[in-house]
């Protein structure tokens, strides 16, 4: 892992320039309207496309402050932020970075970074500094499409803090799915109660490969569903994605 303080990642202000360019586009022949689903463990957008599609994408997001549900009883409640590649319709492999989010039954919290190229475990960004308020910018990249080696790279615009982690992972993408998602946290095979994180919005949001650089304007959009009553309201406008929480 490097840290370093830098005002904006190289890749970061590549991907700004090109989402403000003409060149920002939706395939829409290859790409479905915005339809919804429900899912058990997130909330968010999915681009889904054919194997060797996906090669990047990006999103930057404000770290909120978290909430436990008025009607919870639980202990601990929690959230996760995050963009990745694959893991909808790709199940063998994903690579993602993100931010974890818990707050306790009496209001203490915690925030950490985090990357992981799945079915390998999570590492931490544990020098990389988080707090309700900053906004991060997330930049996940697979080096090829059908490859096991990639690059994550998140940067906190308000500090200037960069961490970027090279990975090499055992199993390779496929580059279907490109995804802007608020998660359930997963620990031991269990789910945490969700936190009320109130609104997500992922901004200048876009994925890159070889149907060039796409926004999330025709992505599925993901609900999280508990016991059937609904939690998020997830919607899309050009380059954003907003989550929110209503299970309150």
């Amino acid at each position: 892992m490097r840290l370093a303080r830098l005002p904006v990642c190289t890749l970061c202000a590549a991907f700004a320039l090109a989402i403000s360019s003409q060149e920002l586009r939706v395939a829409r022949a290859h790409l479905t309207s915005p339809t919804a689903s429900d899912a058990p463990h997130w909330a968010g957008a999915v681009l889904n496309a054919p194997a060797h599609t996906w090669q990047s994408i990006t999103a930057s997001f404000t770290v909120p402050a978290l909430r436990a549900p008025a009607e919870g009883d639980n202990a601990r409640y929690a959230a996760s932020l995050w963009v990745g590649l694959d893991g909808d319709t790709c199940t063998r492999a994903s690579l993602r970075s993100g931010v974890d989010m818990v707050i306790s039954a009496g209001g203490a919290s915690s925030y950490h970074a985090w990357w992981e190229w799945q079915p390998a475990a999570r590492g931490s960004f544990d020098d990389f500094d988080v707090a309700p308020g900053d906004t991060i910018t997330a930049n996940v990249v697979a080096d090829n499409v059908t490859g096991t080696s990639g690059t994550v790279i998140l940067t906190n615009l308000r500090s200037g803090q960069s961490a970027t982690r090279a990975l090499l992972g055992t199993v390779p993408l496929c580059g279907r799915d490109a995804a802007w998602a608020v998660v359930e946290v997963v620990e031991v095979g269990r789910a945490e109660p969700l936190a009320d994180f109130r609104s997500v919005t992922f901004t200048n949001a876009a994925a890159f490969g070889g149907m060039g650089i796409v926004g999330p304007e025709n992505a599925k959009l993901v609900e999280i569903e508990q016991h059937g009553r609904v939690l998020t309201d997830v919607t899309v406008e050009s380059g954003s994605v907003e989550v929110s929480y209503i299970g309150s």
